[in-house]
């Protein structure tokens, strides 16, 4: 049995850390002393700290660890994840080719005039008409129609 700093130690984990998985309900010691409040860790509880520890490194939030040690479905919360970061990889590439623009910019010793900036917009039904006026001034009467 490890006392909780120990097992901090071991694991490389934050007794804090330790004791937040313990009130998120991934780790529970293996055994607290009624008299002290010390929490005690067993070897055997070592890989499924560093489970947790692996997939906080894979950038799963604690809910997701939670929905993972309790076994449901694996799959789709993996799947889930594996779009999340594609879309947030899709994201970062559009970031770092808009400061490439603009490092290579900066390398031609010109400043830019404008500023490029994409938006998504929604749907839109658009009409247009294409016609020959003879005057400006006869431009506004067709525009109202």
């Amino acid at each position: 049995m490890y006392r909780i700093g120990q097992f901090s130690k071991i694991t490389k984990v934050t007794v804090k850390a330790l004791r937040f998985y313990e009130s998120e309900g991934l780790l529970a010691p293996e055994y607290t002393d009624a008299v002290n409040g010390y929490r005690y860790y067993s070897s055997e509880q070592l890989p499924q700290m560093f489970r947790i520890v692996a997939l906080r490194q894979c950038g799963f939030s604690i809910p997701e660890i939670r929905d993972i040690v309790r076994g449901r479905d694996l799959v789709a919360i993996f799947e889930e994840k594996s779009r999340e970061l594609e879309a947030q990889a899709s994201d970062i590439s559009r970031q770092l080719s808009s400061i490439r623009h603009y490092l290579a910019a900066f390398e031609k010793e010109k400043t830019m005039t404008y500023q490029i900036v994409l938006k998504e917009l929604p749907r839109a039904f658009v009409y247009s008409l294409r016609k020959v006026v003879p005057s400006y001034d006869s431009y506004f009467d067709l525009m109202p129609k």
